[in-house]
């Protein structure tokens, strides 16, 4: 940035010829230099420079002036001069200070009262109208180090964030993402996103597919159909743009569009609770739990089946589940149907002692498992489909992410109560989880016809060391490598130092399609990550709920096994994991 003022010091001068009227906006002097007799240009004056004529005198009359030309004959002429300014606050042009001035008037250029308006006053509140830069050695300071900003607008000072994002963990109480309305919407309204258009469109607890399973948030500003929503939306978190709540009250969906109650609507969706009157903690359920009428559908234990009635016999189905071959999971323990524990930390097995060494899911939508002295796959239980997009029928689950089942390469796995945490203690470190396939295959292949999609929420906790991947891969070697490893069969996102790169590998041909989705995203924030593939025809990458990149090329199409994971290339990388939720097509 230039400096608008610059400040010359003049010899005394006289208006040359004539002189000037009391209008004239150009007066001509008869030299313009400094103590030297150096002539004096526009740019030693900056944006606009200040006169006196006649000082000392009862027609004593300030002006100002912008640009300075120096003529050949040795006379300077000033243009742009705005003439009568006043001699107290505000400093504007009066009328009657405007006189006529002859020929040899004196003048000079001199720091008259308009000239000091141009200044801050370290005793006044001040307003600047300009960019002030600093130098790099000389930033601004407060008098108070430990001064905590409490207006959006406040500067902050390096003590209070160091405090609050350094080496304190940070507290983040809200996550807001840009959002394009699918409809007219306003501050505090619910809405929820519309897959088929990506816009965000107000609940309605009467209508299922408006509120049930379906990502909803809360608009931080208005906006209208096609444009961006005014703040963007609150996908979870504290929200303040509420009105009439009651302090403590469980909140639902409305039938009202875009309302919130104290009362469940036709739908049953809880969706936080009230903090004050204006104010909710936002807590929304989507993909990963069972939704209200799910519960109610499960709740019968005899009669006829029905969509209020699920109870099923053993005439309802193709096969009889096997006695004893139950698994079950709780906490870290594995459990039988008794509820007794199996065997020691880290073994998965049947509930009859032998090994349980595949997952995977049949044609018909049924659980299958081998064992280790099983020839065929044996079917363990057929569950409800959770969700289905036109003729697709998807089965969703989610992947346990401890380090009992989890295979780990120069890192550590540490579970939380919120997530997950995978920490390397190497170079080329990775953590992988085998995931559920179809019949024979019964871990996911790169050559099903099945679509795929995998949703998690991922943090670089340790924040920038080396490359680092996570998604699909076709082992931990597909993790741990640069961000544009091409070797190995790879679909997620890649990180380079601080860019965010959308990634499809295939090792066939080792080639790669990278593309960059940095903008507005940073890998040390919690992200909402969501990889859709469609095995052999595209990939969609996105993040936050935002479509950020389709691929079709380069994309893996071996018949080797698909693990989720994640890995980098340096030691003191990470990644904390929450919520993977797998949806796949049945």
């Amino acid at each position: 940035m230039s400096d608008n003022r610059a400040y010359a010091q003049a010899r005394k001068s006289s208006l040359f010829g004539s002189g000037v009227t009391s209008t004239a906006t150009t007066m001509i002097l008869s030299a313009l230099v400094d103590p030297q007799g150096n002539t004096l240009l526009t740019a030693d004056f900056g944006a606009v420079g200040y006169g006196v004529l006649e000082p000392g005198t009862v027609r004593e009359e300030n002006f100002s002036f912008t640009t300075v030309t120096q003529n050949a004959d040795g006379t300077a002429t000033l243009t742009g001069v705005v003439r009568g300014l006043d001699f107290a606050a505000p400093y504007t042009t009066v009328a009657g200070l405007k006189k006529e001035h002859g020929g040899s008037t004196v003048v000079i250029i001199s720091n008259s009262a308009p000239f000091y308006n141009n200044f801050a006053n370290k005793e006044n509140d001040e307003t600047i109208s300009q960019e002030w830069t600093f130098s790099t050695a000389n930033f601004p300071q407060m008098s108070e180090a430990t001064t905590a900003p409490t207006d959006d607008e406040d500067l902050a000072t390096k003590k209070y964030v160091d405090d609050t994002a350094g080496g304190t963990p940070v507290s983040i109480n809200r996550t807001v993402v840009s959002a394009t309305a699918g409809e007219t919407v306003a501050s505090g309204e619910f809405v929820y996103l519309d897959e088929t258009d990506n816009e965000w469109k107000l609940t309605n607890a009467s209508a299922s597919a408006t509120c049930d399973n379906v990502q909803l948030a809360i608009a931080q500003g208005a906006g209208t159909d096609g444009s961006p929503i005014t703040g963007g939306v609150l996908i979870i978190g504290r929200d303040s743009n509420q009105a009439g709540l009651t302090a403590g009250d469980k909140l639902f969906l409305s039938d009202t569009p875009g309302a919130v109650a104290a009362s469940a609507g036709t739908v049953e969706v809880e969706v936080g609770h009230a903090v004050t009157a204006t104010t909710m903690d936002f807590a929304p359920k989507f993909a990963s739990f069972t939704t209200k009428l799910q519960r109610d559908a499960l709740a019968g234990t005899s009669g006829t089946p029905s969509t209020s009635n699920k109870y099923v016999t053993d005439d309802d189905t193709a096969a009889t589940p096997a006695a004893s071959k139950i698994v079950r999971f709780k906490a870290d323990s594995l459990l039988d149907d008794a509820g007794l524990a199996l065997t020691t930390a880290g073994d998965i097995v049947y509930s009859d002692g032998t090994d349980l060494t595949r997952l995977g899911i049949g044609t018909a939508g049924q659980v299958l498992a081998t064992n280790s002295g099983a020839t065929a796959p044996e079917w363990i239980e057929k569950p409800q489909a959770l969700g289905s997009s036109d003729s697709n029928t998807f089965y969703n689950y989610e992947m346990m992410l401890t380090s009992e089942v989890l295979t780990l390469v120069n890192n550590t796995f540490t579970d939380t109560p919120n997530y997950g945490h995978a920490e390397s203690s190497g170079t080329a470190w990775s953590f992988i989880g085998n995931m559920a396939g179809h019949v024979a295959d019964l871990t996911l292949q790169f050559d099903t016809v099945k679509k795929t999609t995998i949703q998690f929420r991922a943090i670089a906790l340790n924040g920038v060391t080396g490359d680092r991947r996570i998604g699909f891969g076709g082992g931990g070697s597909a993790f741990s490598g640069a961000y544009n490893l091409n070797s190995e069969n790879f679909v997620g996102f890649a990180i380079n130092a601080t860019t965010i790169y959308a990634a499809t590998a295939q090792n066939s041909t080792n080639a790669i399609t990278t593309t960059d989705i940095n903008a507005g995203l940073v890998e040390a924030n919690w992200n909402l990550y969501r990889i859709e593939l469609d095995a052999g025809t595209d990939v969609k990458f996105y993040v936050n709920g935002t479509l950020k990149a389709t691929h079709t090329t380069n994309l893996p199409t071996a018949a080797n096994t698909v693990v989720f994971g994640g890995g980098g290339t340096a030691n003191g990388e990470d990644w904390a994991i929450s919520q993977v939720i797998v949806s796949q097509e049945l």
